[in-house]
Formats: structure tokens, sequence, C-alpha cells
């Protein structure tokens, strides 16, 4: 759930639209191997980019959306994403990162929901919306790989130079949150059960890998309701709270 917009996602619509997105990146070309990069806060629509993306057997590159075209370049020009998940108010910036990279193939950009009111989308970009549409065909959707393959592509600080690609691959991923959700005494959540489900604010950034991955997917793991925001501000935080307790 979004906990500025209030949209709202079920698992088992995240399993469908995650499978729809899929389905959608390997209709527009994209081929498993090939990064994507997402530059968007954290939104409701996080898991589906990213379970969606994974299940296409892409590897998924993260970036601060705070970035300025030039960070967001130097980034671009390393990973070489064929596609680019982002919000219409970040485009601005995404598109002048892409100019500046001097690729050759531009990456294709999908826009997805933002915090705002929904607005039209601009030109030479895809409709997150459309592709995960409930009559989008998801019959040859089907990953072919190991558990070794590579599934992300973070980027560090950059503390004590500039920021450098982390390879990850699907075992690194599953072993962290199995680690966390395995042991009781370090996991501050417990499985949904029944009428029970415990809920997360999720306010440490998602493109950050701890934040992807104990936040996000290690209490999607646990069944979890997780609440995004998008960066942390005491009233809307301790609204959250309220809300929730």
């Amino acid at each position: 759930e979004c906990g500025v917009t209030g949209r709202r996602y079920r698992y088992a619509e995240i399993r469908q639209l995650c499978r729809r997105f899929a389905a959608s990146l390997r209709r527009a070309g994209l081929q498993q191997g090939d990064t994507m990069t997402i530059v968007m806060p954290n939104t409701a629509e996080w898991p589906i980019v990213l379970l969606g993306a994974m299940e296409a057997g892409l590897v998924v590159s993260t970036a601060n959306p705070h970035y300025t075209a030039g960070e967001i370049t130097r980034q671009l020009r390393d990973s070489q994403p064929k596609a680019i998940v982002t919000l219409s108010a970040i485009l601005p910036t995404v598109q002048e990162a892409i100019k500046l990279s001097g690729t050759q193939s531009k990456p294709l950009i999908v826009i997805a929901p933002g915090l705002e009111k929904a607005s039209d989308i601009p030109a030479g970009t895809v409709d997150l919306r459309q592709m995960i549409q409930f009559d989008v065909n998801t019959s040859g959707v089907r990953f072919i790989g190991t558990i070794d393959d590579i599934v992300a592509l973070p980027y560090s600080s950059g503390t004590t130079g500039q920021p450098k690609g982390v390879i990850l691959n699907h075992r690194n991923i599953v072993s962290t949150v199995a680690q966390l959700n395995g042991r009781h005494e370090i996991s501050h959540t417990e499985p949904a059960l029944g009428s029970h489900q415990d809920v997360v604010p999720a306010v440490l950034p998602f493109y950050h890998i701890y934040g992807l991955t104990i936040v996000l997917l290690g209490k999607l793991a646990h069944g979890c309701k997780v609440v995004t925001l998008p960066k942390f501000e005491p009233k809307s935080f301790f609204k959250l709270l309220d809300q929730h307790q």
C-alpha cells in the first residue's frame, strides 16, 4: 500500500501483475540477462516492477531518484540498461542522463504511477498501467535460469570513490531473506497466519540493498502489509503509525 496515495494491492493481485509486466517486457523485446534500471522512490508499484522484471529473467539495477542527471549517467554507462522505470516527475532528469550517456540504443522508458494525481503519459514512454492491464497475454512467460544467475545490480554509495555495481545472484537474495526470516531473534515481524498480518512502514529506500532485501522482499516473504513512504517526514510517518497501530 502507498502511504501517500492509498493505492494498494493484495498478494494475489501482485502475483498476476508481476506476470503481466514480465510478459510485456518480453514483448517489448527485452531478453533474459538484459538490465532494467528502476529510478523512483518507494511506491506501491515497486514489488510489481521488481519481481516482474525478475520473472522475465532481467537484471534489476536501482538508482537513487534524487540523483542528478550526471550521477545517473555514470550508472547508465556502466550498466547499459535496456529499460528504465521511473515517474513522470523524474523523467526530465532521466532523459537528460540518457542523452549524456551517449548510448546508441535508447532504452524503453516505463512510467509508473506517481505520488501526484494521474496525468497524461509523456510522449516516447510507456504507461506501466497498460503493461499490466487484464488483457495482457502471459502464456509465453517462463523463466529459464539457475539460482546462480545475476538478478540484481545495486550500486554502492561511493563513500571512497564513484559508486560501483554490486553483482548479486538469486542465491544471494534468497539466502539473505531466508536468514532474516528464519531466526525469530533477528526478525522484527511474524509470518502472516489466519487473521494476523503485521504492518511494516517502509521508509528506508528500496533503491538501497538493505531496503530492497530486508524491508521489501523480507517482509513480503513474511506476508506483511508493507506501507510505502517516499521519504521520512514526521507528520506522514506518525499518521501512518496512528492508522495501523
